[in-house]
């Protein structure tokens, strides 16, 4: 996605761990986030590398829009 795509929270509180889970309570939240951030990028990487087809949208009508153009594909492959 796009940075200045709408999201629920700013980018600041996502991938923060979850609080009373066993992830809950790092020492340091902005070292867990900075770890999986760092592991979304190495995955998306690796797709890249591996040519697994990815798709990028910048707004929720391009969103909207994909996820159509995917369902009529996937019904046509089923």
């Amino acid at each position: 996605m796009q940075p200045d795509y709408p999201r629920d929270r700013p980018s600041e509180q996502l991938d923060l761990p979850l609080p009373g889970t066993a992830l809950g309570d790092p020492t340091d939240p902005s070292t867990y986030q900075t770890e999986r951030r760092g592991l979304q990028r190495a995955y998306i990487q690796r797709l890249t590398a591996e040519n697994h087809l990815r798709h990028s949208v910048g707004n929720e009508t391009e969103l909207e829009n994909l996820l159509r153009q995917l369902k009529d594909e996937l019904k046509e492959l089923h």
